[in-house]
Formats: structure tokens, C-alpha cells, sequence
């Protein structure tokens, strides 16, 4: 299997960038809907900025935003570990995608069957959260 293949299965794109509370109440909506336990961290990257000469005051600027996760489910009997990502420069604040882990096999029928699984529900749940967004 090609990395592009592999990247494609792994990588759930979202339809429209997400704050990072947005992205909390998702995971919320995947736990409830998936029967499963997400567990998450953000990481704030701030730029800060001290006392220049002239008396210019100290700034501090948020400069993006890492979230990592894990989830858990009986129902799938799977888990993954993942992390959200953010392409857009001007937006770098905002997550526009959800990856999982990927270690080991070049080739997705000799992984863990149950953890494909899990990420083939948890895209789906991805696309319902959106579709109820619009509704």
C-alpha cells in the first residue's frame, strides 16, 4: 500500500475548520455516539514578547494550537492514539483535521484489524457532527 493510501485512510479532513472548543464538543459528540472514551490535550504556543526600550509593553500572542488525543471504545473493541492538525497559515489557531497514529505495516490488512475499524467509525461520526452542524 502507498503512503498516499495510507495517509488518506489514517487522516479524517473536516469539511470546515474547527475552533478548539468546537473540537471538544466533537470529541464529546464521537464519545457519546461511539460509546467510547476520548481523551484529549491542547497545547497552546504562545509568542511573548517583554519590555523594550521606550517603555514598549509586554505581548502576549497566541500562535497556534496542538491537540493530541486517545480514544477507546467496547463496542469496537479498538484504540488509537491521534492529533489534530492545522494547515492553514493564516488560520493557525483552527483545526481543519483529525490524523491517527500510524507505526508499522506498509500495508493496512496486516494491521490491527480492530483499530481500522475504529477509525472507519470515527470518520463517520466526524461527517454526522458536521451534517447536524448544518442542520
Amino acid at each position: 500500500m502507498t503512503l498516499d493510501k495510507i495517509t488518506e485512510r489514517t487522516t479524517i479532513e473536516f469539511p470546515e475548520p474547527l475552533s478548539v472548543s468546537e473540537t471538544m464538543d466533537l470529541f464529546t459528540y464521537i464519545g457519546q455516539n461511539l460509546h467510547s472514551d476520548v481523551s484529549s490535550t491542547v497545547e497552546n504556543k504562545r509568542k511573548v514578547h517583554g519590555m523594550f526600550p521606550g517603555g514598549k509593553e509586554v505581548s502576549n500572542e497566541l500562535m497556534g494550537v496542538n491537540v493530541y488525543g486517545h480514544i477507546s471504545t467496547v463496542d469496537v473493541a479498538g484504540s488509537s492514539t491521534f492529533k489534530c492538525t492545522t494547515h492553514s497559515p493564516e488560520y493557525h489557531t483552527l483545526i481543519d483535521a483529525l490524523v491517527f497514529d500510524w507505526e508499522g505495516e506498509s500495508d493496512l490488512e496486516k494491521h490491527r484489524r480492530e483499530e481500522v475499524t475504529l477509525w472507519d467509525k470515527v470518520r463517520e461520526q466526524v461527517s454526522n457532527y458536521f451534517q447536524q452542524r448544518e442542520s
